[in-house]
């Protein structure tokens, strides 16, 4: 089910899960969010990365201000940060934050957007 939030509709898997099929079987399955919670750090670390981007002095993005562009643009910014730590920059500048939370909040958001793009549920047909 579409919910609204800052009029940019978003799914609320808590009222419509989705459903996703095991494999090797067809039966759905609602998926368990609190799978999450073992990679704590990880998702503080997204969370930093996105407060960081809607605060920031110069041009903040709104909440979920993300839903305005193109999944292309997160798997871009994904990889510029993947390349930075390549090149053996562990911190990005601009938000003196990891560069490795930037690509996680980056990766989590490409998916995010992809699976709405694709409005089924299955973030793997790009």
């Amino acid at each position: 089910m579409l919910k609204s939030y800052t009029n940019i509709d978003i799914y609320d898997l808590s009222v419509d899960p989705i459903d996703i099929s095991r494999k090797g079987g067809d039966k759905p399955v609602k998926p368990d969010p609190t799978y999450v919670l073992d990679c704590t750090n990880a998702i503080r670390g997204i969370s930093l990365v996105m407060e960081w981007a809607a605060t920031r002095e110069v041009n903040p993005y709104p909440r979920a201000g993300y839903m305005r562009y193109s999944p292309e643009v997160y798997r871009a910014a994904m990889m510029r940060h993947f390349l930075a730590i390549q090149a053996g920059e562990l911190i990005d500048p601009e938000s003196n934050l990891p560069h490795i939370y930037h690509m996680a909040a980056d990766a989590v958001i490409w998916a995010e957007l992809t699976t709405l793009r694709n409005n089924d549920g299955d973030s793997t047909n790009e």
